[in-house]
């Protein structure tokens, strides 16, 4: 699939529903989860994104001083641009599984932090 293609995907409204719906679900397991495998680092910045997305959406993000971007905005881009399968008739299972697979990533979960 084409940027543009993934770039159309991510900006539909049905989608970008979808997407709040799965980051919303995820957020509430991640808040539920202990350290466990996880490293502590690993761990409090998927924690504190999870909290973030949790409190309305998490923070929004100012992109070139004038836009404003959404946690929902930025999954809907990221999910199928990610894993070029997922389309607008993508079953919601797909999508909150690589909702998951991008959830670290988004975080800003480094190879470091899982030392």
């Amino acid at each position: 699939m084409a940027f543009t293609d993934q770039h159309a995907v991510g900006q539909d409204p049905t989608f970008q529903t979808r997407i709040e719906v799965a980051i919303l679900k995820v957020a509430s397991l991640i808040q539920g989860e202990v350290i466990g495998a996880n490293t502590g680092k690993q761990w409090d910045k998927r924690a504190r994104l999870a909290e973030a997305v949790a409190l309305g959406g998490g923070p929004l993000v100012a992109v070139d001083g004038t836009v404003i971007v959404s946690w929902v905005a930025q999954f809907s881009i990221v999910v199928p641009s990610t894993n070029s399968t997922i389309t607008l008739a993508s079953l919601d299972a797909d999508i909150e599984f690589q909702v998951t697979a991008v959830w670290d990533d988004m975080a800003g979960v480094t190879g470091r932090d899982r030392e």
